[in-house]
């Protein structure tokens, strides 16, 4: 079994079965209510979060209400209003902006509820713990994967979200690390709007301005699966090749089919949705809990994609 596969099967039995849960959490305590408002679940990313975290707190007894903003900073705020006005005791909240969040945990706090984020951090308010993959261990991986996919020469660039936490800390660890490999010139740095169709549509003027263009790195793998659009139209696909972030089940069809995708950092999405309530449990039994928790990631490539 590979290390990837051995991984992803810890999280799923961490998460559904409750093995690594402490006995307390797994008490019954159905008059605990809990809100999470998801980021979208438009990404199978966040698809799989809510499911670690519905599952542990079905494991749990708890009450878990659960909304879907859908990227909509005023509609999340809406969401939270309402689950204040229902009374839930803790908030597990994955920002859909880390800076226009603040307001919106202040209110929680205002309330005397307890919020924790997971994934995307916020940059205001009283956080009881932030629970997110190590994006800057991510970032690393995909600097060393570009170089080792390049043979340490090329010109690459970045297609990038500069909105929230987690997307920025990939992209700024990404750049600090590429430093290390001399033959890597980064010629372009851009937004694509955590977009793939906006990716798609950057791409094809990359592959225009930049002839010589030998790689990308998009800091997730919705805007990589639209480069990987642009780069087979432009028939650049043995020129070009993508690293992303996430390994969705699309971006692993893609490695295993040999096309230019070459790499993606795997997380583990249901394993932060089960910590985040078990974290947010143990804080209401009156727990110390540490201010950030990181969870390991890993590159996948095409050969240990499964």
């Amino acid at each position: 079994m590979t290390r990837f596969r051995l991984m992803l099967r810890t999280a799923l039995f961490a998460s559904l079965v409750g093995a690594w849960l402490t006995p307390a959490f797994a008490q019954d305590q159905e008059d605990t209510a809990i809100g999470f408002s998801n980021w979208s679940k438009r990404f199978v990313f966040y698809q799989q979060l809510e499911h670690g975290l519905s599952e542990a707190a079905e494991y749990a007894g708890v009450a878990l209400s659960v909304g879907d903003p859908n990227g909509d900073q005023a509609a999340q705020q809406a969401l939270i209003e309402n689950f204040l006005s229902q009374g839930i005791k803790g908030l597990i909240l994955i920002p859909i902006d880390s800076n226009a969040v603040g307001s919106t945990v202040e209110m929680a706090n205002a309330a005397g509820v307890p919020v924790v984020t997971v994934d995307i951090s916020a940059a205001e308010g009283d956080i009881v713990t932030h629970i997110a993959s190590d994006n800057c261990m991510g970032g690393r991986l995909a600097a060393e994967r570009v170089n080792d996919v390049l043979g340490g020469e090329g010109k690459i660039a970045l297609i990038t979200y500069p909105v929230i936490s987690s997307t920025i800390e990939r992209e700024e660890c990404f750049l600090e690390a590429i430093t290390d490999y001399a033959g890597i010139e980064v010629v372009a740095n851009q937004s694509g709007e955590s977009d793939r169709a906006r990716a798609l549509s950057l791409t094809e003027d990359l592959l225009l301005q930049h002839d010589d263009l030998a790689g990308i790195f998009a800091v997730n793998d919705m805007m990589g699966l639209g480069a990987l659009a642009a780069v087979d139209a432009a028939g650049k696909s043995d020129q070009v090749s993508i690293i992303g972030f996430d390994a969705q089940p699309e971006a692993m069809e893609a490695m295993k089919s040999g096309t230019a995708y070459k790499g993606s950092v795997a997380q583990q999405p249901g394993l932060l949705g089960a910590m985040s309530l078990e974290m947010m449990l143990k804080h209401l039994d009156g727990e110390d809990i540490p201010a950030n928790i990181p969870v390991d990631v890993m590159m996948v490539t095409p050969e240990n994609a499964e």
